[in-house]
This record gives C-alpha cells, structure tokens and sequence, in this order.
C-alpha cells in the first residue's frame, strides 16, 4: 500500500485527515491498523473485523466491511494503492509467531525454542492520552517509522479500534470563541484541554472509538531483547509525549503477553483502551509523509483524458491503453495514415519503447500487407519472423551485414534497369550525400574530386565488366595519366578520391559494397518487409560510421524512389529506425541554412507520397528538425542531459513544468503521448507484448526458405566450379568418381584435397557432377546426429541394382531377391522401418554405426513405395559383401555418398 494524507486545518484545528476514520466508524464498526518494520522495508495494513455464530453469514459480513474499508481508504487519499489479501497471504500474515516451537516466559519476554535458535518476543503497550500534534516537516508515524527503521528492528506498531458512542459533554460555544485573537485571527493550535473538549463535542459527527495500541518487537538473544525494549519505549515516549499529554508507555509481562498471544495474532486489543475521536485517532493511523523503504510517496500530477471519440476504431490499431489513476480505461487506438506525419518515441533502456514499436509493426502487419524498412541493432525486430503467422511471415527479409549467414550486398556500379548515364549522376549523389553524412570535415568531397569522380563514373557504369572498384581504380589510373599534363595535381586529387572511397571497400564494409553482384533490389526495397539487423556488424567490430553509411545509402534509394511515386492519401511503404541517432543525429554539419539530411526530407516533402516513419531514440539527441515535424509523439521515462533538453521536450509534448518531472519516474511500459488531433498529452500503458528471439541458424533457414535470391554467393561460386568442372576430360572425372568409391564416406576437407579448389563445397561438386555424368537426382535429408547427407544417384544405377551382379549376390547368400535382404533383416530385428511421402518409388536403405556414417542408397525397381530403413551396426555387417561389390563394379560410376559436417 501507498501512503498518501498530509495535515490540513479544519475547523480552525491543526489535525490530521481523519475523514476515512468517521466512514470506517459508521460502516466498519471495529478494524485495526498496522506497520510492520523489517530489513525488507515497511508494509501498511488494515484489518477489519467482525464476528458472529454463523460461519458463512459472518465470512460475508467481513468481506463487505474489507471492501467498505477499502473504499474509504481510497476516496479519501485517491493516490494510494489498496489491495484486499488473498486467503493464503492471510494466513502468512496471522503466522506471527511460531506456535510449534516449545514456548516459555521469562521476566517481559515470551521465548519461542526450536531445536536451531530463539525468538524472543516483548510487547511495549501504550496506555492514556496521547498528545496530537503534527509537525511540519515529519509527522508522528513519521517519527515513529524513522526510529524503527534506522534501529533495525522486526516490529509489529499494532493499533485496535472498535467505534462507541461519543460522552456527553457541556456547550463549548464559549470555548470556540476563545479560539481567536481580539483581531479575529484564527489560531493555527489551540491548547490540548480545549481540543479535548471540542473532540467530545464533535465526537458524534467525525466518531468515537476505544482504541488500543502497541507495539510487538521480535530479536534472537535476550541482550538484545532488553534493548530494544527499551529502545521502543523512548521512541513512544519521544512521539506520542508533549506538554498537555504523556501517555503510560509499559512492557507487558512475560506471563501477560502469553495469555494475550491470540489477542495480538488477531491485531486486537491487549490491555485497557482509550477513548479518542476519530481526529485524534488519526495521529495514530496516518499514512506517512516522507520515504520510507518498501513504500512509494511519489504522487503522479494530472493529466488530461483524451476523448474515445478522436480514435479510429475501425481502421487504426491498438497500440496502448489511456490511463488514469493508474487505472487503464479504455483502448489508444493508433491510424497507420497518422504515420505519415512521422511517430517519434523516446525513452531510456528498458522503458519498453522497442517492444511498443514492436507491438505496433505486428498489428500493421496482421491488418494490411504494409512494406517495411526496418534498421535496427539489438537484433529484436528480427523476431517478428517467428511471432507472425507464415502466410505474414514469408515476406519478411532479415538481412545482417558483414554475415554470411543473412548477407548483404550491394554493387553499387549496377545501374539496374536505369539508363546508365542517369544512373551515373544518381550515383554520384548517393556517394557525396554519404559521405558528407558521416559528419566530418574531411568526408566531403572537393571540387576537383568531384569533377574526376562525376567523368569516370559513367565508363565504369556503361560496361558490366567495370562494374568493381578494381576495374574503378583502373579507369582513375588511367585518367591521371591522360590529364597529367592538362589537370594540375591530378595524382593528389586520385589519392585524396581512394582515400574517401577506401570506406566502400575495406574491412566490414568491403564485404558489402566491394562485390560483383547486388543480392537485395530497389523492388524489395520497395515491396517486401525488410530488418537490416546491425548486430552482427557491430559485435564484429563495425563502427558507428559503418552503420551510418549503408542506413544512408539505403534510405537514400528509398527516398529517391519514393519522389517518383505520385501523390497518393494513403500510406504506401514505411521506415522504422531504431537508434535514430545513428541516422540523424542532433548535431550535424550543414553546408548551408538549407542544407538538410535524407530524414528530414522525408518526413518534410514525402508524406504527400505515401511515406511512413517512426523513429526511437533514447533521448533527443536526434535531429530537432525531425523531432518538431513527427506530430505524433511519445516520451517513455527519459533522462534529460541539459535543461535545454527538459525544455524542448516540455514544449513539443505541451506540457506543465509539475508534469514535466514527471517524465523522469514513469515505470516500465508507462509514456505520455501526444497526437496532433489532441492538444494536450495524455498517460499510456502499452500492451504487454512479448516477440521470441530469433538465432543466426533461425534466420539462414527463414531466408534460404522463403528469400533464396539472398545468398548469390553460393550461386557465383557454384557457377565458377562448374566452369572447371567442364574443363576436366571424361578421364579427370572418372578419376574423381573412382576415388570417392574407394572409401565408405569422404568430408569436404578431404574432397578439396583431391580437386584442388580454394572455395570448394559440397553440393558445387555434386552439382557439377550432375552436369558433367549425367546424374540425375539429389536428394538433401535434414540433419542427423549433427551431419547432413547428401545423395545423386543416375539412371544406369537404378538398372545395375536390379541386374546379373545383384542376382548372383542373392542366390550366393541364398537370397532370392533384393526384397529377402529386408525381410531378412526384419526377422532378426536390426531395422527400423519409417514410411515417407516424400518420394514416389524407391527404397532408401540407411547404415547406421557408432561413427555416425549414417545412409547408403538403394533402388528397387518399380516400387510405388518409399522407405527409410536404418540398418544397425549387425546389419552393416552382414551387408558388408554387398556393399563391396557395389565398390569394385568397373562398369562406370554407379553410386555416391557425401558427407557434410553440419555446424
């Protein structure tokens, strides 16, 4: 529970808040109050109690007093949290004292005993009328609590009270008017005996209760049992004394407290009561004022609701729940057209900023088939490929540069379906736009720099085979010596232009711009949901800048492609930037007072366009430009790094100075939101939303499924080993298969021995095999005990199984055919047999041993079904003959088996 309640003047009285107390005297009847101290922090409880011979009936009576307290509680400090315990954390809190222990008394302390330590027990009571008198700076439970905590105590301050009605008592009309000064003014205290009589006066409206009240201190040794008690007693003393009052503050007995222990596991009366007012009663049952450990007293300022009818039910998504008092209301629906105008969200670590967007991405795309670039670099969005459905799933691409796992590449001299010399001057932009964004003042290119850059472009661009930064440095090459004579420090200028291009083609970057073939198009771009995770780079020891330039050469695409598209009113394609300080940072080097960067643009000149952005940050250090023009806004907790800062966003979200404190305590998944239809900022709770993790293996097996056009490596290279496959003489090749029958198995490693290859690969040189020999069919099985195999087998194969040599074998093992090998191998129980419907005809026939060599493939003719059979260590003995006859055929090639290690 948290406290809330401070001291305000009534009836020209200083007291404290007791308005919940007259409720409780009028609906609850009897209740108790409690603060339990413990290393843990401070809890607040209260209790309310009734009794009666019916079980059932008096069980129901005491749950309507539960709820009726709770109300008063809460409509008297709306701010506080109350909630009702549930049967078994009940019964925790009655469990004060262990009752299995052996038990005993000894002079002011009940001793609880088991076999390992003691718990001593004292019980401090507090008899008479206590003095009432709040302070300005602490309170008395204030004090109390303070005291308690600082000492370390495990202390139960138990208050009783149980309603009465108020004493008779004479008129005080003369009294209330001694109550001012000759010159009218109210006095702020008025003396203890004159309270007490306006107490009984006023008794039978605010209420009367018999009260009780102690405090229950448990410690492991008796030395320290004496101290505290004592301890206690000087606390009470100290609070509750002044100079009207001073109560009797005495330690029960041994033997009293053992006769009361069931009184205090109830939270009852232990001893005579006093009788207060409920004004009075409130200096014992008040709500503290300042922190104290395990309670909040942070008090949320007031923030407008914004009317259900400004959200879009029918078209927007859900993103969000508008709270008050910490309540959720009702659904914050989100239009995907109001992205258009661009969403900014901001907040620290862990606020839930992410997962918001990520919740937001998810609805857009279970709604409406809705392309997407997404940038981001702790590797989450990724996710969504395993949290939507696949029919959604499929046209998801991730994409990490500097893997090879989900690579990226880009040839940036491929002019695609461009005219070449267009494509030339488009290039030369996204170069010197890239460049200057890196922000430095040695990333621009010069003039001279730029005029040779501008003239080679072109050539390189015109032909396929100078499309490379090799055949580039040939071509400038070339140019410094035809214009050495005419150009004045031309070789300067070349080196200077290398040195700036060296970014395009060196370490992580190099192995995206510094290929041959691009495996991502403008149309994806443009039409499929696209993450461009950075993560990889960046634990690969890619740079800020790394980022910076393919996030720019790649929204530079999209915005140029954007400009084309005509006017439109509906949203089109849409950009998501996590981390958006990567991509428009707050400072940044402008040439000019209208120099702007790729983001600003976009958001300013292409939402007539179709164009969508959101983007998150952890605070504002991003572009102002951008963040004045997302009018749709929310700031999850935020730490501001300057007053300038505090104001900006202060402005942007149209905030007071007493809400903008309290963008630095929001909780977790709490954010103020700003709409443009709405000119006041408004609380949200974002919907709990949860995306799996997504593994590197996870995303190359997403890929290779659904986007094969990615990995165009493999594809160059398979083409370059069937460029020297073909090469080779039917004897080269023959050489080759003869080898690979002279061994049960071979690894890659041992077949790039032979062939002699720098990037061999398995399926290149089964490829290549089927190109060269005629094979006819591959077959690829999913891994077994970590090892992948692979299968060609040919048409002569399928004969020469079924020919003379696997008759004669039969009749030698007096076996009459292939099929009696299966049966008998089944009779003595070493297969295991597993249908397939993979396959239409044929037997596959699988040797299994200790060295995981696992398949052998086998052909019956004419068989309409398939098999997968697993032949135990027995049964590779007993087939061993046969498959060395397999081995020694001089017929040609007939049969081969590759093994590939599986990571």
């Amino acid at each position: 529970m948290q406290r809330q309640g401070t001291p305000e003047s009534s009836d020209n009285v200083t007291q404290y808040v007791h308005q919940h107390l007259t409720s409780m005297w009028k609906n609850v009847k009897e209740a108790s109050y409690e603060i339990h101290v413990r290393e843990e922090g401070v809890e607040i409880y209260f209790y309310a109690h009734h009794s009666g011979f019916k079980g059932e009936k008096c069980f129901k009576e005491a749950w309507k007093k539960m709820h009726s307290l709770k109300i008063s509680l809460e409509t008297r400090f709306p701010n506080i949290e109350t909630q009702i315990q549930e049967f078994e954390d009940l019964k925790k809190r009655f469990n004060i004292f262990d009752f299995k222990s052996k038990m005993k008394t000894k002079k002011n302390f009940v001793i609880f005993k088991n076999n390992e330590s003691e718990t001593w027990v004292s019980v401090t009571h507090i008899k008479g009328k206590i003095e009432c008198t709040p302070q300005e700076k602490y309170s008395q439970i204030d004090s109390l609590v303070r005291s308690l905590t600082r000492l370390g105590m495990d202390a139960h301050f138990i208050v009783h009270f149980k309603a009465v009605k108020p004493p008779k008592t004479k008129n005080i009309t003369s009294i209330n008017k001694k109550l001012k000064t000759p010159k009218g003014e109210v006095l702020v205290q008025i003396n203890e005996d004159k309270l007490d009589e306006r107490e009984k006066e006023i008794g039978h409206i605010t209420g009367y209760w018999n009260v009780s009240s102690y405090i229950v201190i448990k410690t492991n040794t008796e030395k320290e049992a004496e101290i505290r008690a004592t301890q206690v007693k000087n606390i009470l003393n100290t609070v509750y004394s002044g100079s009207h009052y001073s109560p009797d503050i005495k330690t029960m007995s041994g033997r009293q407290i053992k006769r009361k222990l069931k009184q205090i596991v109830l939270r009852k009366s232990v001893g005579k009561t006093e009788k207060m007012a409920s004004t009075r009663l409130a200096a014992l049952t008040h709500f503290p004022e300042r922190p104290v450990p395990g309670i909040e007293t942070y008090e949320c300022p007031e923030f407008e609701i914004p009317p259900q009818t400004i959200f879009n039910y029918y078209k927007g998504v859900p993103i969000s729940y508008i709270i008050y008092k910490d309540r959720e209301i009702f659904t914050c629906m989100l239009d995907p057209e109001d992205l258009k105008c661009g969403l900014a969200v901001l907040g620290t670590v862990g606020s839930g900023k992410t997962y918001f967007v990520m919740n937001l991405i998810d609805k857009l795309l279970r709604k409406k088939q809705l392309p997407m670039l997404i940038f981001e670099s702790k590797g989450e969005f990724a996710g969504l490929a395993k949290s939507l459905p696949p029919e959604i799933a499929k046209n998801i691409l991730i994409i990490c540069p500097g893997s090879k796992f989900a690579p990226l590449k880009i040839n940036l001299f491929d002019p695609g379906d461009m005219d070449a010399e267009d494509y030339a001057r488009r290039l030369y932009g996204l170069i010197d736009e890239t460049l200057h964004s890196l922000f430095r003042i040695d990333g621009d290119l010069s003039l001279q720099m730029s005029r040779v850059l501008g003239e080679v472009l072109p050539q390189v661009i015109k032909e396929e085979r100078y499309r490379n930064f090799d055949a580039l440095d040939k071509l400038l090459s070339n140019y410094a010596e035809s214009k050495r004579q005419t150009v004045p420090f031309v070789d300067s200028t070349i080196l200077a232009l290398d040195a700036r291009l060296g970014v395009f083609r060196q370490g992580i970057l190099g192995s995206v711009f510094n290929v041959n073939k691009s495996n991502i198009s403008l149309d994806d771009l443009l039409k499929k949901v696209i993450v461009i995770d950075f993560s990889y780079l960046l634990s690969q020891g890619g740079s800020k800048e790394d980022t910076q330039i393919i996030m720019n050469l790649i929204m530079l695409q999209v915005f140029q492609a954007g400009l084309r598209r005509i006017n439109v009113e509906e949203l089109k394609h849409l950009v998501v930037v996590d981390d958006a300080r990567f991509l428009v940072p707050e400072i940044f080097r402008r040439r000019s007072s209208g120099d702007t960067t790729i983001v600003e643009d976009m958001i300013t000149i292409e939402r007539g366009k179709g164009q969508g952005l959101i983007l998150i940050c952890q605070d504002p250090a991003i572009s102002k430009v951008v963040l004045a023009n997302c009018n749709t806004r929310v700031v999850f907790r935020i730490a501001f790094k300057s007053p300038e800062e505090e104001e900006y966003i202060g402005l942007g979200l149209n905030i007071t100075d007493t809400q903008k404190s309290h963008l630095v305590a929001q909780p977790r998944r709490e954010a103020i939101m700003k709409l443009a239809e709405y000119p006041y900022p408004f609380r949200i709770r974002t919907l709990n939303y949860q995306c799996p993790k997504i593994t590197f293996q996870e995303i190359e097996e997403h890929n290779r499924k659904h986007h094969k056009e990615l990995y165009i490596d493999e594809e160059i290279e398979q083409e370059k080993m069937c460029e020297l496959e073909l090469s080779r003489d039917e004897k080269n090749i023959h050489e080759i298969l003869s080898w690979i029958l002279t061994h049960e198995y071979i690894t890659v490693d041992t077949a790039k021995e032979l062939v002699k290859l720098d990037h061999f690969k398995t399926r290149e040189l089964l490829d290549a095999l089927h190109k060269r020999n005629g094979l006819l069919k591959t077959t690829y099985f999913s891994p077994i005990s970590g090892k992948q195999i692979l299968y060609h087998t040919n048409d002569n194969a399928f004969l020469a199984f079924m020919g003379d040599e696997l008759k004669k074998f039969a009749l030698n093992n007096k076996l009459d055919a292939p099929v009696q090998i299966l049966k008998k191998c089944e009779k003595n129980k070493i297969i295991q047999e597993v249908s397939s419907p993979e396959f239409k005809e044929g037997v596959i026939v699988t040797f299994e041993g200790k060295t995981a060599t696992q398949i052998k493939e086998w052909l019956k003719e004419k068989s309409n079904n398939y098999k997968i059979i697993t032949f135990t260590e027995k049964g590779l003995r007993e087939l061993k003959t046969f498959i060395e006859k397999l081995k020694n055929r001089n017929n040609g090639f007939r049969f081969i088996v590759i093994e590939r290690i599986v990571n």
